[in-house]
């Protein structure tokens, strides 16, 4: 399920992917959203991460295991499998090998500097 919303401790809280089997929350990073990039942001950033951090927390406290990921890791694929297993998500497939293999070519699986 996408951006499911949870209110936990007077805050509404969006997560990026809700497993409803496990209650896990996914979240897929993207660190653009923190802003950093020079000093002045800096401060911002800190506070976005604050944030983060605090929603993470109050998700946990509730009873929500979180996984977390970034775009890298899902292309790889096995980075993701091993964050969603440790968070309690259960395979219900096997996995499509062709399908996944494909991932491999796609821009967003070379590294930074070879784009």
């Amino acid at each position: 399920m996408l951006q499911a919303e949870f209110r936990y401790e007077g805050v509404t809280d969006r997560t990026d992917f809700l497993f409803p089997t496990s209650r896990t929350v996914g979240e897929s990073d993207g660190w653009g959203k923190y802003g950093i990039g020079d000093n002045d942001a800096l401060e911002g950033a800190a506070l976005r991460f604050r944030d983060e951090k605090r929603r993470e927390d109050r998700l946990r406290r509730a009873g929500h295991p979180v996984a977390r990921w970034e775009m890298a890791d899902a292309v790889r694929v096995e980075p993701l499998a091993t964050a969603l297993q440790r968070a309690y998500v259960r395979l219900v497939r096997p996995r499509d090998r062709a399908g996944l293999a494909s991932l491999r070519h796609t821009p967003r699986a070379l590294p930074h500097r070879a784009r």
